[in-house]
C-alpha cells in the first residue's frame, strides 16, 4: 500500500483518518479487537494535536514487511512541528 496522506483541518478529516486507519490495519491483518482501538487512538491523537495547531496532516503507510505506520503532524507558522506523533504497529 502506498502512503495515504490526509490533511487534518476539519472534523471531517479526522473521521477520514479514522476510516483509513481501520482499513490499513485490516489490510495488515491485525486482529479484530485491535483494529477499532488503533483507529480510535489515531483519531484521538489527531484531534488533540489539531486542537493546539489546526494545520496538520497524517500519513498512513503499510510497509513491504507488513508494518502499519501512522504519522500525525502539525504545522506551526508553516514549519512542521518536531514533536509530531509517530507510531508503528507490527502486523500480528
Amino acid at each position: 500500500m502506498a502512503g495515504t496522506r490526509l490533511p487534518l483541518r476539519r472534523q471531517q478529516d479526522l473521521v477520514w483518518l479514522r476510516r483509513e486507519t481501520r482499513s490499513a490495519a485490516e489490510q495488515c491483518g491485525l486482529d479484530h479487537r485491535s483494529v477499532p482501538s488503533l483507529s480510535a487512538a489515531s483519531y484521538e491523537a489527531a484531534r488533540l494535536l489539531c486542537a493546539e495547531a489546526p494545520n496538520g496532516g497524517a500519513e498512513i503507510t503499510v510497509t513491504p514487511s507488513g508494518q502499519l505506520q501512522i504519522s500525525i503532524r502539525t504545522t506551526v507558522n508553516g514549519a512542521v512541528d518536531r514533536q509530531a506523533v509517530s507510531h508503528s504497529v507490527a502486523a500480528l
